[in-house]
């Protein structure tokens, strides 16, 4: 094993017992995150998973033990040594110059798995596709907390930057990206029963009538 290798496995275990404490709130929501997406991925012969720098070395490393599948990080260009770079690649604030991956983390014919915290042109996301590819595997899903859904096809005139356009320009319309958690969910709007009192409201209080009614 070499000194990559042995530091990779550190990570992993790290993440995967930290992801594992459940007498915070905050960890039992994190080992229920990681569940969902592992069981999403169960049945689809995934061989490995890859996480982007840097999050997704939180995220990837939990689902890649629970598959008992290895993990693989996709790095910025000085953070590791023999690698491969991508091409530069838009990602919605500006150009950025490439990704990396060892030259042994994907194999001919693996099936990877690339995960992040966040989607939003999917520039980052092609970077990896590019690589993993490049190497002789296939991308079965880009894998993120959070989807932004507002760059999947923005009308044009926008101003913001199309990730359905991206993808087709660079042929990856093939790979599909999901979200755990859609901007949608952000839009939802609770229901208040007519009765609801506010505990928290003191007398004097300016209250958002409409808010408490609707």
């Amino acid at each position: 094993m070499c000194v990559l290798d042995f530091v990779n496995y550190v990570l992993c275990l790290f993440f995967f017992f930290s992801s594992r404490r459940r007498h915070t709130r905050c960890s039992g929501v994190s080992w229920a995150r990681e569940m969902c997406i592992r069981d999403r991925y169960r049945d689809a012969a995934v061989t490995s998973i890859g996480g982007y720098d840097a999050r997704g070395f939180i995220i990837g490393p939990p689902v890649a033990l629970a598959l008992e599948v290895p993990f693989f990080m996709l790095r910025k260009p000085g953070k590791m040594p023999n690698t491969i770079q991508s091409s530069s690649y838009m990602v919605e604030y500006g150009e950025r110059e490439g990704m990396c991956i060892s030259k042994d983390a994907v194999a001919p014919g693996d099936r990877v798995v690339l995960m992040d915290d966040l989607v939003a042109t999917g520039g980052t996301l092609t970077s990896g596709i590019e690589l993993v590819e490049r190497l002789g595997g296939s991308v079965h899903e880009c894998a993120c907390i959070v989807d932004l859904q507002m760059f999947v096809d923005p009308p044009q005139g926008s101003g913001i930057p199309s990730r359905t356009q991206l993808w087709k320009q660079r042929g990856y319309e093939h790979v599909p990206v999901w979200g755990l958690v859609s901007e949608d969910a952000l839009k939802l709007e609770g229901e208040l029963d007519h009765e609801y009192e506010d505990d928290g409201v003191e007398p004097g209080d300016k209250v958002d009538v409409w808010k408490h009614t609707k």
